[in-house]
Order: C-alpha cells, then structure tokens, then sequence
C-alpha cells in the first residue's frame, strides 16, 4: 500500500510546484493588454472574457478567453507585447486596416 502512495504523492508535488501564479501587477497588466489588443486589431467586439493567466510549458505568458462566444489563447513576451494570437472557429475578424499587421493597443 506504502508503494502505491509515494508515486502519487510525488506527481502531486511535482504538478504543484509547476504551476506559477502571477502576482497582482503581472495579471492586470496581462489582461489590460489583452483587452487593448482585441479591441483595437478586431471588428465588432461585443464581449470580452479573460480566464488569468497561465505559463506555457516553454516559459511564456498565456492569456486564454472568449470573444463574443469563440475562444482564443493569446502569447504575451516578458514586455507584455503580444507574440502570437490563436483563434477558435467564429471569432471576429481582423480590422481592414490590422490586416498582415498588428494595429497600436
């Protein structure tokens, strides 16, 4: 019984001390970023939820959400700018003028 118990144990120490939690500064800044950079790359933005943010598995920031019901996860570099963007089926579509560029937020 003793056996079974240690691996688990282990693995959950191990999961915990993975997962960082950002402090107070780090979250609002990601999610006002986020929020800015939706707004202003996006057309016809209704609704914006943002979950907190999360470290990739490569040591990134990541900000998962909803826009107007469709999700996305959004990359954030170490200065808060935006790396990258994924977007899930019915999210809204890029701005004529943010088309193959990222418009200010």
């Amino acid at each position: 019984m003793r056996n079974s118990i240690f691996p688990l144990l282990l693995l959950l120490l191990i999961i915990s001390g993975c997962s960082e939690q950002y402090d107070e500064e780090a979250v609002t800044k990601s999610k006002s970023v986020t929020r800015s950079y939706i707004e202003n790359n996006y057309d016809n933005i209704e609704s914006i939820e943002l979950d907190e943010p999360r470290k990739s598995p490569m040591g990134s920031m990541k900000v998962d959400g909803i826009v107007n019901g469709a999700g996305f996860t959004i990359i954030l570099s170490e200065n808060y700018s935006v790396n990258s963007i994924g977007e899930k089926d019915g999210f809204p579509e890029r701005k004529a003028e943010c088309q193959g560029k990222d418009c200010d937020y």
